[in-house]
C-alpha cells in the first residue's frame, strides 16, 4: 500500500510492505512540494501530483514490475546503490524470493536497506552533498568544511550516535580556532546534513536545531569623504579609465560586484512619466537619455550576477530591481560609453575575448592601487556597496528605501548594519526623489 503524507511542504510517499511475513513501513520524498493546506487532505498540485505518483508505484507494486531506481533516482537508497556500486543478487538464493519496497531482491536487498540505515556520517555526507540544491559558490564552501572540520570530526561515526553534547563539544572547538561568523558557516552545514538525515527517516531529530548561533560583530564601516571619492575617480579616470565606470556604480549605486559585471547596455531603460519601462535600443538613444533630451527618467535593470565565474540570470535574492541613475553618475555612464561601448559586444566591462569578466581579482587590484596612490585608507572593493549605503541614509532616505535599492528582502539587515548613520543627516544632491513604499 502506498500512502502520502507532508514533512514541512515536501510530500513523502509512505509504503507498506512485508518481508518474511513481517510488515515494515519506509518514507521516500516525492520530490513535490505542498502549496496548501500541508494535510494529507489537501488538493493543491503537488499533492495531486504525488498521488498520481503514488498510483503509479502500486500499480507497479502489483504488477511485479517496480524499479525503485526507476521511480525515485534521486534518493538516498538509490544514490547509496550507485556509489557504493551495489550489485544484484541474482545468484543469492538466500534472498532470492525476498520483496522489498514491492520489488525482488535482485534490485535491492534487505542487507542493502540496513547498510543504508546504519551508515556512518563520511559516507551519508558524500549521498548529501551529491544531491544538495545549492549554488556553486557555496557548494565550492561546503565541500572545504566537510573535508577540513565535519568529516575529522564525526567521520566514523554512526549518525544516530552523534549527540548534542558531540556538536556542542565541536563547536567550542572551533570557536578557539575560527571567526564566529565561520563557527556559524560550518554548524549551518552540519545542521543541512542532519537534516537530510531526518527527512529520510536515518534519525527521528536534528540535534544542530538546539545550537545557539554565535554571535557575529558587525564590522564598523566609515564612509569615504566626497574628497576622497573625488580623488579615487580622478586617479580612476587618469590610469584605469575603463574601470571608472565600475568604481562608479559601487559607490554611487551600491550594486553588488557580480551585478555590475553582469551589465550590458540593454540594462538601461527610460521610465516614462506612467511608470512604464521603454528599452533604449541604440547608443543614440542612451546619449539622448543621459542628456535629458529623451523624456522620462534613465534607470537601470539588476536582473542578473556573475557568480563563481558563472552568469546567473538572477540576483542573489532572486529580485529584479529598477534603480534610477543618480546625476552624479551620468558623467561616467556618459565618458564610458564614448570610449567603450562596442556595437558587437553586449557587456559594460569585457575581457580581451569581449566576454563578461569570470572573476573581480583585475578590479580588485586596480583599486588596491588607486586607493594606495591616493593615500587613502584600504577597503575591500565590496565595501563601495557599504559606502552608499551609509551615505544613503545621510542623505535621509529610510531603510526601506535603502534596502531597495541595496537589494535585500528586507530592511532589518540594514537597520542592524547602518542604523545609527542615520542620526547624522546632510543633504546630498544624488539622493533626491526617493518616495518610501
Amino acid at each position: 500500500m502506498v500512502t502520502t503524507r507532508v514533512k514541512g511542504s515536501t510530500i513523502f510517499l509512505r509504503v507498506s510492505y512485508y518481508i518474511e511475513g513481517i510488515a515494515k513501513n519506509v518514507e521516500v520524498s516525492s520530490n513535490f512540494k505542498c502549496s496548501g493546506k500541508g494535510s494529507s487532505a489537501c488538493r493543491c498540485e503537488g499533492h495531486k501530483n504525488a498521488i498520481g505518483l503514488a498510483n503509479a508505484v502500486s500499480t507497479a507494486i502489483n504488477d511485479g514490475s517496480f524499479v525503485f531506481e526507476k521511480f525515485f533516482p534521486t534518493s538516498l537508497r538509490a544514490c547509496k546503490k550507485s556509489s557504493t556500486g551495489l550489485s544484484a543478487s541474482k545468484s543469492s538464493t538466500s534472498s532470492a524470493n525476498k520483496s522489498v519496497f514491492g520489488f525482488v531482491a535482485d534490485t535491492i536487498t534487505a542487507d542493502d536497506i540496513t547498510t543504508i540505515l546504519n551508515d556512518n556520517f563520511a559516507n551519508f555526507t558524500d549521498i548529501w552533498f551529491q544531491n544538495a540544491d545549492l549554488t556553486k559558490s557555496t557548494k565550492l564552501g561546503y565541500k572545504n568544511i566537510i573535508k577540513n572540520y565535519l568529516k575529522p570530526a564525526f567521520g566514523s561515526m554512526s549518525l544516530k550516535d552523534i549527540k548534542l553534547s558531540h556538536i556542542q563539544s565541536f563547536q567550542n572547538k572551533l570557536i578557539n580556532k575560527c571567526s564566529n561568523k565561520y563557527v556559524n558557516n560550518i554548524i549551518g552545514c552540519l545542521s543541512s546534513i542532519m537534516t537530510y538525515a531526518v527527512q529520510n527517516d536515518i534519525i527521528d531529530k536534528n540535534p544542530c536545531s538546539q545550537i545557539k548561533k554565535q554571535k557575529v560583530k558587525l564590522v564598523t564601516v566609515m564612509p569615504y569623504s566626497s574628497e576622497d571619492i573625488d580623488k579615487i575617480l580622478e586617479y580612476s579616470t587618469e590610469y584605469y579609465p575603463n574601470w571608472t565606470l565600475f568604481f562608479a556604480l559601487g559607490l554611487f549605486e551600491g550594486l553588488r560586484t557580480g551585478e555590475i559585471f553582469a551589465l550590458t547596455w540593454n540594462d538601461f531603460k527610460l521610465l516614462d512619466e506612467h511608470n512604464n519601462l521603454i528599452q533604449l535600443k541604440s547608443k543614440k538613444a542612451l546619449e539622448r537619455a543621459l542628456n535629458d533630451e529623451a523624456g522620462g527618467k534613465l534607470c537601470i535593470e539588476i536582473s542578473k550576477t556573475i557568480t563563481s565565474g558563472e552568469l546567473k540570470n538572477s540576483t542573489k535574492t532572486d529580485r529584479t530591481r529598477i534603480l534610477p541613475i543618480q546625476s552624479v553618475l551620468k558623467l561616467y555612464i556618459r565618458e564610458h560609453l564614448d570610449k567603450f561601448y562596442n556595437n558587437k559586444i553586449d557587456y559594460l566591462f569585457y575581457n580581451k575575448s569581449g566576454e563578461y569578466y569570470k572573476r573581480y581579482p583585475s578590479a580588485a587590484r586596480k583599486w588596491n592601487k588607486i586607493l594606495e596612490a591616493c593615500n587613502i585608507e584600504h577597503r575591500q572593493l565590496y565595501k563601495n556597496r557599504h559606502n552608499f549605503a551609509i551615505n544613503f541614509l545621510k542623505a535621509g532616505a529610510s531603510y526601506n528605501q535603502t534596502a531597495r535599492m541595496l537589494g535585500h528582502t528586507s530592511s532589518a539587515m540594514v537597520i542592524n548594519r547602518y542604523g545609527n548613520y542615520q542620526e547624522d543627516l546632510s543633504n546630498m544632491d544624488f539622493l533626491t526623489n526617493q518616495k518610501d513604499e
